[in-house]
């Protein structure tokens, strides 16, 4: 479900933000996740014109992604494995990132890398073959090994996996992640000129 107000919701502002942060308790409404009873102001709003989306750009509700990636240096040899694999989310999600459950292989702790850049979109699989796709607040470094990359024309979507949802990777080259950036940017442009992914 989504909410629009014409207005900012009155925050604490922290770094220039009115984002909440909540492992650290800062930001948003005193810290911490809304609860029942909470009451949020609502700021002046400033003049916009109407907009609608337009019906290409509107995404159906589902409970259902396919994720396009590219693969991740740590990618094994058994890749054929995502092809065809439907994954879960597990209860498991935060801003940090959501755990992903199916048909991983069991790495051992073998696998473990020097600890290494990762970034929004990666998934890395433990020794034990547990998935967590990392997501916008997920740490900047990791020592699992990160064996695909959501491409960065479908990472908004991340945002939107709940528990219970069904996943499946789609591999695709650099070049037709590239390729499906511009496509997207492309399309968004009309409606959104100074938007970019």
């Amino acid at each position: 479900m989504y909410l629009a107000i014409a207005g900012n919701l009155q925050a604490e502002d922290f770094l220039g933000s009115g984002s909440t942060y909540l492992p650290a308790r800062f930001g948003g409404h005193e810290g911490r996740a809304l609860q029942k009873g909470d009451v949020l102001q609502i700021g002046a709003a400033s003049p916009v014109p109407p907009l609608t989306t337009p019906e290409p750009l509107k995404l159906p509700p589902t409970a259902a992604y396919a994720l396009r990636v590219v693969a991740g240096p740590d990618l094994p040899d058994n890749a054929d494995t995502f092809a065809n694999a439907v994954f879960r989310v597990t209860p498991r999600c935060s801003r940090m990132g959501v755990e992903i459950g199916g048909p991983f292989p069991a790495l051992g702790a073998a696998s473990l890398r020097p600890s290494s850049a990762v970034f929004p979109g990666a998934l890395q699989v433990t020794p034990q073959g547990r998935g967590f796709l990392l997501l916008p607040d997920g740490q900047a470094t990791g020592g699992y090994p990160h064996v695909l990359q959501v491409i960065r024309a479908d990472r908004h979507l991340l945002g939107q996996l709940r528990p219970g949802d069904s996943v499946r990777f789609l591999q695709r080259t650099q070049a037709q992640a590239e390729e499906a950036l511009h496509a997207k940017q492309a399309l968004l442009q009309a409606w959104l000129p100074d938007f970019r992914l």
